[in-house]
């Protein structure tokens, strides 16, 4: 399920500043635990969670924002 709308990339952000994960190193460096931990996520959030954190990892931050995935759209 994949939702390219920023609103909602930016409200996943805000729950993840909220319980302190709020640099590169602390998103990339997530555990499945912490994930679980984070009350209210939705499967939407937790799929931007998994995005992002890829995102991070491959220096890609603007284009998981913006939607391109860099193969044409």
């Amino acid at each position: 399920m994949k939702d390219n709308n920023l609103n909602s990339k930016m409200r996943t952000l805000e729950k993840l500043f909220k319980v302190g994960f709020n640099t590169d190193e602390k998103i990339k460096n997530m555990k499945i635990d912490d994930i679980f931990k984070i009350n209210e996520l939705t499967s939407i959030d937790i799929q931007n969670i998994k995005d992002l954190i890829e995102a991070i990892k491959t220096k890609k931050v603007i284009a998981f924002f913006s939607g391109n995935n860099e193969k044409g759209n």
